[in-house]
Formats: structure tokens, sequence, C-alpha cells
């Protein structure tokens, strides 16, 4: 019988001939099942620096001032015009018209 690549791993590989073939999910990623083909990204706004992690709580709120929307393993500071007051941002706001801000983050 066919095993299972335990939760915080997967294969992509059809045919496996051991369990060399089940990888860890990467950082940014996570996978709660038996048998993943693939490892689900962190939600938009968290991100994880865990590698084979096997569940979605590993993946933390970015700060305040930084956001992250595809990258699920680090946070990207909010650029020049644009802010972030709430941790856990997908994406920074852009400075309203007749205001501006010089700092990053």
């Amino acid at each position: 019988a066919c095993k299972k690549c335990p939760p915080g791993r997967f294969s992509e590989v059809t045919g496996a001939g051991g369990f060399e073939a089940c990888n860890e999910c990467p950082r940014g990623r996570w996978s709660a099942v038996f048998g993943a083909s693939l490892c689900a990204g962190c939600p938009a706004g968290r991100v994880s620096q865990s590698i084979g992690a096997s569940s979605v709580e590993v993946c933390l709120d970015c700060d305040p001032g930084s956001y992250s929307n595809e990258s699920w393993s680090s946070c990207l500071a909010c650029p020049t015009g644009r802010w972030g007051a709430s941790p856990g941002m997908a994406k920074c706001t852009a400075c309203l018209a007749g205001r501006w801000s010089d700092a990053t983050g």
C-alpha cells in the first residue's frame, strides 16, 4: 500500500519510492493533512519562518507599518507615501491627497 507524507510535508512526485520524496513545507507555507501534494501559503498579512509547519497557527501577523501579500515568509516595510497602522496588513494605505509621508514603515 502507498504511504502518505505526514503533515508539514508534501510531495509532487508520482510513483515515489520512499519517504525522501516527502519534502518539508518551506518558510511561509504549511500543510495540516496527510498525503499533501502542495503546502498552503500563509494568509495575506501573515508570515512564517518555520520549515515543515503543520498548522496555519505558525503564520504570525506582520507588525504595524509593514505588510505581506504574496511573500509568506517576510514582511515588507510600507514604502514612502503609504502607511500601515494595524498589524496583519496585506497592503499599505496610500496617503490621502494633500498629505505625504517620506518615511518607510
